[in-house]
This record gives structure tokens, C-alpha cells and sequence, in this order.
């Protein structure tokens, strides 16, 4: 079996940027408070189009898709319409879909959105499980600039792409990897197994899913680490770093040993099961951006999170010492909070921040350090009801995998020695 993916790329957001600092990712405004009661939704039609003249197909009908329109336009051309779940919402435009040949067969598939624009560079696969970039040799993209520098309104609103189809074969195409509730609680069954953990459910989401978390370590000091990802569906290259971070703290050396017999460590890596396995661009089943609801908690997921970890506090009596929460963006960037408040751990992001940029050769740390005005966003709750340090850790839709999991696993390097140096430790 074999497949030839064919890219044209000229003006999606994966051009080696200027590193002068004035060209830097300056990152979002301040945070605004918005109202977060549920809005209506747009579910998706799950269904499979066949277009037996052309002899192809496509499908949406599984845990993750999001292609809402296909109509073919000759006999190798189909146009491919994407919607968000509801309006007005945060430029993310997901898309994800199957598509197959009943012969060798080079289509051209032309993505068209009504109200947003083509974001995400296009990853394949074969099985739905080993994905890999596609040449940027034959995607097409039409734009006026040949330079976003991260700005969404100058990405294009269509773009197409080519690919040489084999029959019999089926490939799936998503604008990132897939990691939808049954691949990240299926990796939380697998550490568990290997470190005699047990994920726990919290309770339930507004569909009904399963929201879990996993108590990563116990320690007898009652000092507490949090950590949260994947409140927002498309942001996979936050979850991967977030899962490199758990897994160096779970490791089998002196290091995390000593970390994990002091300090507990809480996780939760999947806030948004519903809006991830129902394909969303960024909200829940509510029509709700979860990291704007943490004042308000009118969301499911966010108030079982955070009555979780308030319960926790109360009868474990202990400290929270630092939070975080992983997500993605259109580069990376720490959100930190203003250096100048009290917290229960003066300075040990600041000098958490040095730690990683010491600890990666030639890496700039940068960060954004704010104001903590309202409880909005996670970070400004938990340093409002824990008095925790913390940070939001964004990372760029196009980090390198491998750059990701080295950052992920340097930061929890980073983080263990310095909270072992703590007075008292």
C-alpha cells in the first residue's frame, strides 16, 4: 500500500520568524470577563459521503472529527466546509476527517470556512494513531501576505491540498494529532498500570462523559502541585508537553523519587472530553471557553475541577506550591502572574523560568507576567483561592514534537529541584 501526500504551503504560520525581540510573540490582551451561562451548539451531522461517479469518500463518523459539508466540484475536486460548534469564537478552526478511493485516484480537497480562516498545518495518517506532517510542497493557501506574524486575520479562508489516493487505502487528515478522551485516558490506564496509580473520575461532563484525573504522588510534607490541560480541544501540543512533565515525575530516579515522597501532585489532562471527542474549535457542549468560566462556574467541568481541588485542600490540610495549566497557541509563551504578589512560594517562578532557559542551550524563556484583576482564566483562580504561585504554559501549534517533550521534561526537572530546596525540605 502506498500514498503520496502533495503540499503547496505560502502562507500559514510555520515560517522561521525573526528572533530580534521585537519580533517576539507578544502574546493575548488582558483577560476579559465574559458571560459563560450555555449557549447553543451546532452538533455535527455524523455521516459518511459517498460519491460513487467520482468513486471517493469521506466520513466525519468518529470520536474527534469535524467536517460538516463535502461537495464535489469535478471528479477529483470536492469542496470541504468546517464550522465551529457556535459563534462568536476563538480563531482555533479544527477539522478532521477520513477520506478513501475505490481506485488510485489524485484529489484536491478545498477547505472552506464560512466565518474563520485555515489555521492548522495538516498532519496524516493511516490508521488514525501514527500521524506525520505533510510536504509542504503541494498545499495551497491563498493569502495576500506571505507573513502572518501571528496574525489570524491575514491567514487565508481557503486553502487546498492534494493527494494522491491508493485503493483501498483510507487516510485521515486532522489539523493536529489525534488525542481524543479514548487516547489520553487509555495513556492514564497505562501509567497507572506501570506506577501503581489509579485514575479517578470526578464526575461527569455536560454529555455525560467521564471527567478524571490522577493523583501522581502523595507526599508527607502536604505541599501540592496542579496541573491541567487540554481546556481548549484543538491544543494537542500543550497536552504533549504536559504529558512529558508527568512522566519525568513519575520516573524511576533519585530525583523524582525524593520529589514524589514530599509533595502531592495532581492531574487533570483532559478538562474538555466533550469538546474533543465532538471535534469543537474551542468551546465545551455548553458553548462555553472554559478558561473564561473560572469565576463564574457555570460550566460542569470547570466547577467539578474546582471543587475538587478545593475539597482536596481542606482535608488534606496542605499547601499548593505552584500551578499549571498546558495549552497552545501560535507560539510559546509562559503567562505567568506579577512577580510583585505574595504567594506561598516567593520567586520560584521566576527563578523556575531561568531554571529552564539555563537548562535548554540557546532557548529564550518568554514570558508575559500580569495582573491578577479577576478569577477568570484558571491561573487567577487558583493563585485567588490557593495563594499559589502558577502560570498558563502555552506552546506553538508548530513546536517541534521533540522540542516539546524536552521542554516538558526540563520544566519538571527544573521545578522538583527547586521545590526540594525549599526551606523546610
Amino acid at each position: 500500500m502506498h500514498i503520496r501526500f502533495l503540499f503547496i504551503f505560502l502562507a500559514l504560520p510555520l515560517i522561521a520568524y525573526p528572533q530580534e525581540k521585537q519580533f517576539r510573540f507578544q502574546g493575548q490582551g488582558p483577560t476579559q470577563i465574559v458571560e459563560t451561562s450555555s449557549k447553543a451548539i451546532q452538533l455535527q451531522e455524523r455521516k459518511v459521503w459517498l460519491f460513487e461517479q467520482e468513486g471517493v469518500g469521506f466520513s466525519n463518523d468518529f470520536r474527534g472529527a469535524r467536517l460538516n459539508k463535502v461537495v464535489p466540484a469535478d471528479g477529483s475536486t470536492f469542496h470541504l466546509t468546517i464550522e465551529a460548534e457556535n459563534y462568536p469564537v476563538n480563531p482555533s478552526p479544527w477539522y478532521a476527517f477520513k477520506v478513501w478511493s475505490s481506485t488510485d485516484k489524485q484529489v484536491t480537497l478545498s477547505f472552506n470556512y464560512p466565518q474563520g480562516r485555515h489555521r492548522y498545518f495538516p498532519v496524516v495518517s493511516m490508521d488514525g494513531k501514527s500521524w506525520a506532517n505533510l510536504d509542504s510542497a503541494r498545499f495551497i493557501a491563498k493569502s495576500d501576505t506571505t507573513i502572518a506574524f501571528y496574525n489570524y486575520r491575514l491567514l487565508p479562508k481557503e486553502a487546498s491540498m492534494v493527494l494522491d489516493l491508493t485503493a483501498g487505502d483510507t487516510v485521515w487528515v486532522a489539523g493536529q494529532e489525534m488525542w481524543t478522551s479514548k487516547e489520553v485516558y487509555a495513556w492514564m490506564d497505562s501509567v497507572g498500570k506501570v506506577y501503581k496509580l489509579k485514575p479517578k473520575t470526578i464526575g461527569k461532563t455536560t454529555l455525560g462523559r467521564d471527567l478524571k484525573m490522577m493523583q501522581v504522588s502523595k507526599g508527607r510534607d502536604k505541599k501540592v502541585v496542579a496541573v491541567i490541560s487540554r481546556q481548549h480541544p484543538p491544543e494537542v501540543t500543550g497536552f504533549f508537553a504536559m504529558k512529558a512533565f508527568i512522566e519525568r515525575i513519575l520516573k524511576d530516579d533519585s530525583l523524582s523519587n525524593a520529589f514524589r515522597k514530599r509533595y502531592d501532585v495532581l492531574n487533570v489532562p483532559l478538562m474538555n472530553p466533550d469538546g474533543v471527542d465532538e471535534g469543537h474549535w474551542r468551546h465545551n457542549a455548553g458553548g462555553v471557553d472554559l478558561n473564561r468560566d473560572w469565576e463564574a462556574q457555570n460550566q460542569p467541568e470547570v466547577k467539578l475541577v474546582a471543587d475538587y481541588f478545593k475539597t482536596y485542600m481542606k482535608k488534606r490540610k496542605g499547601t499548593m506550591v505552584f500551578f499549571m495549566d498546558f495549552h497552545s497557541t501560535w507560539d510559546d509563551i509562559y503567562y505567568t502572574i506579577d512577580p510583585s504578589l505574595t504567594t506561598n512560594t516567593p520567586g520560584l517562578t521566576t527563578n523556575w523560568l531561568a531554571g529552564i532557559e539555563a537548562g535548554i542551550p540557546g532557548y529564550y524563556v518568554n514570558h508575559r507576567p500580569s495582573k491578577v484583576d479577576n478569577g477568570v482564566v484558571s491561573r487567577n483562580f487558583f493563585y485567588r483561592t490557593f495563594n499559589t504561585d502558577g502560570l498558563v504554559f502555552e506552546f506553538g501549534d508548530n513546536t517541534s514534537r521533540d522540542f516539546l517533550k524536552l521542554k516538558g521534561t526540563v520544566a519538571a526537572e527544573v521545578l522538583m529541584r527547586l521545590l526540594l530546596e525549599e526551606p523546610g525540605n
